[in-house]
């Protein structure tokens, strides 16, 4: 027979199966000629979230902007919040291929800010880790300094302007301008909640060891946008800020919400516990690389991890070194390492802020307090007699006015002070 004739069978049993196929068949033909002919395309959440900025069709901007201590915490849980707004609003969807989309017409949308001055991302050694391995520029987010947020620029833009805050719920002053925009406020912190003009919703829950658990939570136990980006970024900051789960921490860096919430977002992930172990081992190394973190400076080291608590009538700034004071001492010598912290101790001190506090990540027994505004020791009394055991022994600098270096208690991290101090003081006025 004649090729024709083979030609034309094969097509008319090509137009019969079509005929007696099913619609869910068909649409699963479709998605194997899809695959087959590559139209997937991976989608970038970021440039097709800042390119639909520019659109003439957005009429309203919700930022969501994390803390300016600019720590994966707080950046992962707005770039995820953002993405579980726009997914919750229909900005972004999913087409019958099941692949995302960014709806084009519509007239929001929700973008995340990092707390931080562009440029100077590169001195978080741990977030540069995570980012690479997941391919995301950090150019590609919006920076607290750009002109897009600066306080001329919001309020002579045509377009409904609002903020959500996540990982922190108390603007300093610098940043006081921002809070008639606030809309929403996702923390995990124990501190004064600002009462903020505009302010419509409060996810506040404490203790919990990662502001990622309250994100996840609230938009993702249901379903996860893995073709959008993994989850295990999502849930870097909950191994980080649990130091992944470790037992003896339990109850003041991690409890069992944590636990429960990563299990329910990795439970079909496919990631093994041995496999996450290693992961954060990894950052782990570049967070506290020696070599890296000295090269930094002194200057960098104090103010590329420092977060803002609210005690009581008291605004405190806590700076954490991520290298420990016997490595930092060899490196610039001591008397440098005091000239700094003096010097950004009078620099930073304002009618808000009443005290000062620096430690050591890789040696939590050395502390230093700057409290030039009330007396420390009378505070670190409180603290000492206040049932929790002995935790610091006081040793003044005589050439520096209500300047103190500490020696603590072993083990008096950052997450055991924050909640001693805000009980002691809460009833201050």
């Amino acid at each position: 027979m004649s090729n024709k004739y083979y030609i034309s069978l094969s097509l008319f049993v090509l137009i019969l199966s079509f005929i007696i196929i099913k619609k869910d068949d068909i649409k699963k033909l479709k998605i194997s000629i899809n695959k087959l002919f590559n139209r997937e395309k991976k989608f970038n959440y970021l440039l097709e979230i800042k390119n639909l900025l520019q659109s003439n069709s957005i009429k309203e901007i919700i930022y969501v902007l994390g803390n300016s201590g600019g720590d994966l915490d707080s950046i992962i849980s707005a770039y995820m919040t953002s993405l579980g707004e726009n997914i919750e609003n229909n900005i972004i969807y999913y087409d019958e291929f099941n692949n995302p989309k960014i709806n084009k017409s519509t007239s929001k949308i929700f973008i995340p800010v990092i707390n931080i001055k562009r440029g100077t991302y590169f001195e978080r050694l741990e977030g540069k880790f995570v980012f690479n391995k997941f391919n995301i520029n950090d150019n590609d987010f919006l920076y607290i300094n750009d002109n897009e947020l600066s306080k001329n620029y919001l309020e002579k833009s045509k377009k409904k302007i609002s903020f959500i805050l996540v990982d922190f719920s108390e603007l300093d002053e610098s940043q006081s301008y921002l809070g008639k925009y606030v809309q929403k406020v996702i923390d995990h912190h124990l501190q004064n909640i600002s009462t903020f003009p505009n302010l419509k919703k409060r996810i506040i829950e404490y203790p919990i060891g990662s502001c990622m658990t309250l994100v996840l939570s609230h938009y993702f136990l249901d379903y996860f946008p893995e073709k959008i980006i993994p989850i295990q970024f999502a849930i870097t900051p909950i191994l980080i800020d649990t130091s992944n789960f470790k037992k003896e921490y339990f109850g003041f860096k991690w409890d069992i919400f944590d636990l429960k919430v990563y299990n329910l977002i990795t439970k079909n992930a496919n990631l093994t516990t041995n496999e996450m172990t290693i992961y954060y081992n990894n950052i782990r190394s570049e967070m506290f690389n020696i070599e890296k973190t000295l090269q930094l400076g002194i200057k960098v080291l104090l103010r590329k991890d420092t977060k803002n608590f609210i005690w009581g009538i008291y605004h405190i700034k806590f700076v954490v070194f991520t290298i420990s004071f016997e490595n930092m001492h060899n490196y610039y010598g001591k008397e440098k390492i005091l000239e700094e912290e003096k010097k950004y101790c009078y620099e930073n001190i304002s009618n808000n802020t009443k005290c000062i506090i620096i430690c050591f990540a890789q040696n939590e027994a050395k502390y230093t307090f700057y409290t030039p505004n009330f007396k420390i020791k009378n505070i670190i009394s409180r603290i000492n007699n206040a049932g929790k055991g002995f935790l610091f022994n006081i040793k003044q600098d005589n050439n520096f006015d209500n300047y103190y270096m500490m020696d603590a208690k072993e083990g008096v991290s950052r997450k055991i002070i924050e909640p001693l101090f805000k009980e002691e003081f809460k009833n201050d006025k």
